[in-house]
């Protein structure tokens, strides 16, 4: 019994720990610093949660699992990801989710319907209680802890390595260390304090946010020692989008709008109890998390929260919860006080910003149109997010038209968006980005997991909400009988709780209409849908799934001393979960290890890069990503060895580089990049090995042959190939090319450049003298079209079009 009861805390604290760390994790480290952090500690804590949850099985001699209304639902969507993952065009990134992501893989869905099951069938039975204790002392005994670790922080300063290492350790022990001290000051039932710490997440994920925008931004002074903005690029600025501890604005705005009805729904549920202390607390609490959301700069959150908002007001005066009168008083306080954040500090939306006290004081705003990715651009010509989203929901469209039944696999969209991207998408201001989601969850079901996917994706919304919807209305039993029905209600500061819950669980549903999910998003997505079944009591603990059913003495066997039997599995069970956690850890110092290599090679360090790209590579042989940036840092490196005339290690270093990407694209040919990556390899040998380079060319041009097939309509992919059959001497058709990269692309400046120099090479001999005048004259008429339309001060263009005139005889 003290081991079951240990195993129970186990599970419990590692949910406290899930809801409170994930949205406040990141780190410097890694390639990728905010999302690829929280899916490696979900799946570290989903590990362990599993762990405990394995060895109370194994105790009591049964599986038991608690059933729930979306049972049927939740599975058929996890049997669509598994038949998607199969029939996939890239099984390691269905598996795995796209590298620095990974959330939306098939191992992520598994983890968090694991997380599903494992909180219903050990925590979602004890419910809200109507007996709470809240110690303000102790609570601010863990306020204290971090403010003193950040006070640390600030005051180490430096640049050195000790401190760049030592100040996140510092923090991350003061966010353990709150996060138990919020746990001890709050004495209730297990939903209770989980949705006590979730709340407590929230408030340091706005907390940590709140200076960037004034421009002093805490990440910075963790990852540099400087508190200002400094170590974010002009086109990812948080003074202009916040976005804390989750990476991107988008994301953290979303976070916000589905905190803020449930801390609202707090608010109201103690001002019907009169507690006034508490009242004012979490009335804060849903002011501050509401300017937070602001400040983000996001209009799909924006909305999302409006539409919850509405729904939340409209629920509860329908229902009649409480006395007319407060109801009216606390909308009029929340509503007021919201329309007073958008008058003081803008909304995402420009006509109403037409109304608030810059427009009013003369004050002009930086309306920086939001991107598709989340960040503002500071660049002129910044094409709406909107017309973007619309280009890219296209072509998930049409992905989904060609891949109807199953798609194309789980998290492949980044591969086969290339082959119906349209043409008119090369005319934005992001026509050269990769797009591995389509900026819409369900599109990219759609797309990525086909009718099949997306359908029981919809169902497990669909069945949570009309099931919501009709306990709301008629009670616990959904009956038609009104009078049955208000006399199994339950209380109203329950039923109050329960509508925030669903009006944030709606919030999210609509931004991700207008982006993808991220981790915290998902975990949530899965979680609330529980909370609110144990709140309304629809879970039974006699409706469960067991094996074996027929085991009449149960109790007694679960009371029973342990068998030799048993400790063998849960010893084999302790040594499984122990090696997925090593694993983990390889493969986040592996990924820490690419990262620095891979920084090294965008600067031209490559001897610098090599032995991090081994590390990794060697670390996790089976991660193409690993190997693909190593293959092309080795032929930089075979390159510099050739040209200090070292043939023999050039030579073996070029092999193993070619070995490698050929392993690449063999056991994954429909990734475009690596096959962008591939022609970059053999263009660099083409330069240095004169001995080979009539086959390096070759195979650099058969390389971009291939990308042009997977990314037919890419102006970058058709301009390089242009450019690849020119230097193989192939001029006339190189022209024919880029007469269609400009097809594609009518502002691709470099392309009308270097049109016009093969225009130039075709009309004229070795000589220089001019042959055929009808290729001088498109060669003089597009550099005057350049200079006209697109580049008016292009002094070599200028140059060059002076020169070509005077060999036409034209002054």
């Amino acid at each position: 019994m003290k081991l079951l009861n240990y195993c129970n805390k186990v599970i419990e604290y590692s949910f406290y720990s899930l809801l409170f760390l994930v949205p406040l994790v990141f780190s410097g480290d890694t390639s990728e610093l905010f999302e690829l952090n929280k899916m490696w500690l979900t799946f570290g804590i989903t590990i362990i949660v599993g762990l405990a949850w394995g060895t109370k099985m194994i105790l009591q001699k049964r599986i038991t699992i608690q059933r729930t209304p979306l049972d049927i639902a939740l599975l058929l969507f996890l049997l669509s990801q598994i038949i998607s993952s199969i029939f996939t065009l890239d099984a390691h990134i269905s598996w795995w989710g796209y590298y620095s992501r990974f959330n939306g893989g098939l191992l992520s869905t598994l983890y968090y319907v694991l997380l599903y099951y494992a909180f219903a069938s050990n925590l979602s039975l004890k419910a809200l209680g109507e007996k709470i204790k809240f110690s303000l002392p102790i609570y601010f005994t863990g306020l204290g802890i971090l403010a003193v670790a950040f006070l640390i922080i600030l005051g180490i300063g430096g640049q050195d390595a000790f401190s760049a290492q030592i100040r996140p350790a510092i923090m991350a022990l003061g966010m353990v260390g709150a996060l138990i001290f919020f746990i001890w000051s709050f004495q209730g039932s297990i939903l209770e304090k989980v949705l006590f710490i979730t709340l407590n997440a929230g408030l340091l994920t706005a907390l940590w946010g709140f200076p960037a925008h004034f421009g002093f931004d805490p990440t910075c002074q963790l990852f540099q020692g400087k508190f200002d903005v400094s170590c974010w690029t002009e086109a990812f600025q948080p003074k202009d989008r916040t976005f804390s501890t989750l990476g991107q604005p988008a994301w953290l705005a979303a976070y916000m709008a589905m905190l803020t009805p449930i801390a609202m729904a707090y608010a109201l549920r103690y001002a019907q109890k009169r507690f006034l202390k508490l009242f004012v607390i979490f009335s804060l609490l849903t002011i501050f998390f509401y300017i937070s959301l602001l400040f983000s700069n996001t209009r799909a959150a924006f909305y999302g929260f409006w539409i919850a908002d509405l729904l939340f007001w409209g629920v509860i005066f329908t229902k009649n919860y409480f006395p007319r009168q407060l109801l009216f008083r606390g909308f009029a306080l929340f509503t007021v006080v919201f329309f007073i954040c958008n008058f003081l500090f803008n909304t995402p939306i420009g006509q109403l910003n037409k109304f608030t006290l810059s427009q009013l004081t003369n004050h002009k705003i930086a309306t920086l149109p939001e991107t598709i990715s989340g960040s503002s651009a500071a660049a002129p010509n910044v094409t709406d997010s909107g017309d973007i989203r619309l280009l890219v929901w296209q072509g998930a469209l049409k992905i989904w038209e060609n891949n109807p039944l199953f798609g194309t696999g789980v998290e492949t969209y980044a591969f086969d968006y290339y082959k119906y991207k349209s043409p008119a998408h090369n005319l934005t201001s992001e026509w050269d980005y990769l797009y591995n989601k389509a900026h819409n969850e369900y599109l990219n079901y759609l797309a990525t997991t086909g009718i099949f996917g997306l359908g029981t994706y919809l169902a497990f919304l669909g069945i949570f909400l009309f099931g919501v919807a009709r306990w709301l209305w008629f009670g616990k039993t959904a009956s038609p009988d009104h009078q049955a029905a208000k006399q199994s209600s339950p209380p109203h500061f329950d039923t109050l709780v329960i509508t925030g819950l669903v009006t944030g669980w709606i919030s999210i549903l609509i931004t991700n209409f207008f982006g993808f999910s991220v981790v915290i998003m998902n975990i949530y997505l899965f979680l609330i849908p529980l909370f609110v079944f144990a709140i309304a009591g629809i879970l039974k603990e006699d409706h469960i799934f067991t094996f074996p059913q027929d085991d009449t003495a149960t109790e007694k066997h679960s009371l029973a001393p342990s068998n030799p039997y048993q400790w063998t599995g849960i010893i084999i069970l302790i040594i499984l979960a122990g090696w997925m956690e090593i694993g983990l850890i390889i493969f986040r110092q592996a990924d820490i290890a690419y990262a620095l290599g891979n920084n090294l090679d965008k600067i031209g360090n490559y001897g610098q890069a090599t032995p991090s790209l081994l590390q990794a590579s060697q670390a996790i042989p089976d991660e193409p990503v690993y190997k693909d940036e190593l293959s092309v840092n080795l032929a930089a490196i075979s390159a510099a060895l050739y040209a200090q005339k070292d043939t023999t290690d050039a030579a073996k270093t070029a092999n193993t580089a070619i070995a490698m990407s050929n392993e690449v694209v063999t056991n994954h040919p429909n990734n475009v990049v690596y096959w962008k990556n591939r022609v970059r390899l053999f263009y660099t040998l083409s330069t240095a090995d004169t001995a080979n380079q009539g086959a390096d060319m070759e195979q650099a041009v058969k390389a971009i042959d291939t990308a042009k097939q997977l990314a037919p309509t890419d102006a970058k992919v058709a301009y390089n190939q242009a450019v690849l059959y020119g230097q193989i001497g192939q001029a006339q058709q190189s022209v024919t090319m880029l007469e269609n990269t400009i097809k594609l692309k009518p502002d691709y400046v470099d392309a009308y450049v270097t049109l016009g120099v093969f225009y130039h090479q075709l009309a004229v001999d070795k000589n220089s003298n001019v042959v055929k005048p009808d290729y001088q004259k498109k060669a003089i008429s597009t550099y005057e079209y350049i200079l006209k339309n697109l580049a008016p001060n292009d002094k070599a263009v200028k140059k060059s079009l002076e020169q070509w005139r005077s060999e036409q005889g034209i002054k």
